[in-house]
């Protein structure tokens, strides 16, 4: 059996002083974010259409621009993920699936192309200009605020906790609720909560607090123990 042995609990401690220091809440962040991209992409849309659709360049269009690109990514994420469940119940060749994602992509890179046509009555050339264009001012324009209003967010920490997740619901995924292995999900999951519980305890450990020190090491090799046995027990 492998348990994630990363201290992932430092993680998700390091990612709330993050949090905490990037605003007054995680969720206010999140939204403020959220209202920097909206904004920074119906304005990238304006400045785009003025050099490339001066006569079309209206912020009505704009946003109705940025509108219908949400709506195509969000119908075609829809129509990937049926295709996908589609073709894994089939089970279909990889060479099928290579196929079937090298046309969605396809289909999907005419469908972003010609949403600037019929909004602002362009050519192909002008439209790939203008989602080119948008997409380096939207980035620009965004930075720019976030550094501003939201200030620099430092995903890299986030990385170990995010693993961490993946990791328990993948195994979480494999044990089905009626399955023998659904027992070892959980025995396996009460562990790593142990372990998460024993890794917060030893960084915050009193200096020179003997009885603190062997209770833990108490409970330390009480995990440890179980773990073993856990292993011996014929967990992958």
């Amino acid at each position: 059996m492998h348990l994630d042995t990363t201290p992932a609990m430092a993680a998700a401690v390091e990612t709330d002083k993050l949090m905490a220091g990037a605003g007054p809440s995680a969720a206010t962040t999140v939204l403020i974010v959220l209202a920097i991209t909206i904004v920074a992409s119906i304005l990238a849309n304006w400045l785009a259409s003025q050099l490339l659709a001066k006569q079309n360049g209206t912020l009505d269009r704009a946003a109705l621009t940025f509108v219908a690109q949400v709506v195509a990514v969000i119908v075609f994420t829809v129509i990937l993920l049926f295709f996908l469940v589609i073709l894994g119940a089939l089970k279909a060749q990889s060479d099928v699936v290579a196929i079937g994602l090298f046309g969605a992509g396809a289909l999907f890179l005419m469908v972003w192309i010609s949403i600037p046509m019929q909004i602002y009555q362009i050519g192909i050339l002008r439209s790939i200009g203008f989602i080119l264009l948008s997409i380096i001012i939207g980035g620009v324009v965004s930075s720019i605020a976030q550094d501003k209003f939201v200030g620099p967010i430092a995903t890299d920490k986030l990385t170990a906790r995010i693993q961490q997740i993946v990791a328990m619901a993948n195994a979480r995924a494999k044990a089905a609720p009626d399955s023998p292995d659904a027992d070892l999900a959980k025995r396996q999951a009460a562990l790593q909560q142990r372990y998460e519980q024993l890794e917060i305890r030893r960084r915050y450990l009193p200096p020179n607090d003997h009885k603190a020190f062997a209770e833990y090491e108490r409970d330390r090799a009480a995990y440890e123990l179980d773990l073993e046995q856990l292993k011996a027990g014929g967990a992958p």
